[in-house]
């Protein structure tokens, strides 16, 4: 089994609110991190590749998710997941 995680909640969320870039992800999967610098460049076929063994792991034994390459893995994806201020989101109607 992969080594385990450290995770220390507090830490990282100052680390996403401030720069979600400094996050450290050295086990995350080799396809993600070739996409690093350029964040357009994570397809819906690469990202379910790296979340199908991970979700099959979790599913299995939810220990799995402490592996360090599928936290690593998920980390990276959430660092590159866009986000937006509520005021700049643009509805036809209030959200449910």
């Amino acid at each position: 089994m992969d080594n385990k995680v450290d995770f220390d909640i507090n830490e990282s969320l100052k680390h996403y609110l401030s720069d979600p870039a400094t996050i450290a992800t050295p086990e995350a999967d080799s396809g993600l991190v070739d996409c690093e610098n350029d964040p357009e460049s994570l397809t819906s076929g690469l990202i379910n590749t790296v979340l199908n063994p991970i979700v099959d792991s979790v599913a299995e034994s939810p220990d799995a998710l402490i592996k360090s390459s599928s936290f690593d893995s998920l980390q990276f994806l959430l660092k590159c997941a866009p986000t937006s201020l509520k005021s700049q989101q643009n509805y036809p109607t209030e959200p449910d």
